[in-house]
């Protein structure tokens, strides 16, 4: 899903996007998008804290890619799915 590779579906991950325009406006909504909608609003404090971290100083686009990379690879994500 992060780089667009699964057939018949695609996602805009670039800084013109929805993700992105929430990112460039706070990183921290980015993050809270991203809990409501992979993890249902269930992302614990602490993984918020540590992916905002992650995703701070990067470029908007980075940012949303390296966000949602890192909330569907987490083993939260994975055991609520």
């Amino acid at each position: 899903m992060v780089y667009n590779k699964i057939t018949g579906f695609s996602v805009d991950l670039s800084a013109t996007g929805t993700l992105g325009q929430i990112a460039a406006a706070s990183p921290g909504n980015l993050v809270d998008t991203l809990g409501v909608m992979f993890m249902h609003g269930q992302m614990p404090t602490a993984m918020r804290s540590e992916i905002l971290s992650a995703i701070t100083g990067l470029g908007t686009a980075q940012q949303v890619r390296v966000a949602t990379y890192l909330v569907i690879s987490s083993p939260q994500y994975k055991v609520m799915h």
